[in-house]
């Protein structure tokens, strides 16, 4: 029997994601390349200093609603592929806001940090897996905190920055 070995790569998003991967012990994960990923729900992404952030209620607004479970009038063609980038099944605007992944409204519930923001952020001892961190100076607040949390507390063994 052949011995999977997978790695994970990715920016933003791609790099909270790997956090929360690695925090599960998958036996197969190899090695993790995470690019400005933001990890702790409440300090990265939903309250800077403690004082509540609407970044993600934009990016959701503008990034996602835009493209996922659109009505079909709004789905919009990709130029450059000829394709469709959104999912042409109508969703009812009612139903898009009951399944909504990420809502201010959520974050203004929960102003400290608690279980709601602990369940959403990645479990530090069992991310085990080696890998390399990149983060940069500049842009919003989520990315570097995240990848220098990520990398300086950890036990791994094998890591870059």
């Amino acid at each position: 029997m052949v011995e999977r070995r997978v790695g994970l790569n990715g920016i933003s998003y791609y790099g909270i994601n790997q956090w929360h991967v690695a925090s599960l012990e998958p036996p197969h994960l190899a090695a993790m390349c995470i690019w400005e990923g933001a990890a702790d729900w409440y300090r990265d992404m939903t309250h800077h200093g403690g004082i509540l952030c609407t970044f993600w209620e934009n990016w959701y607004d503008m990034q996602v609603k835009t493209v996922q479970y659109a009505p079909a009038n709004a789905a919009k063609e990709a130029a450059c592929m000829a394709s469709w980038c959104a999912d042409r099944i109508s969703c009812p605007t009612p139903s898009l806001r009951k399944i909504a992944a990420i809502s201010a409204t959520r974050f203004c519930a929960h102003p400290l940090d608690d279980a709601y923001h602990r369940a959403r952020s990645p479990i530090w001892p069992k991310v085990k897996v080696p890998f390399l961190s990149a983060a940069n100076w500049g842009g919003q607040p989520l990315h570097p905190r995240g990848n220098f949390e990520g990398f300086f507390p950890r036990r791994v063994q094998e890591k870059m920055a």
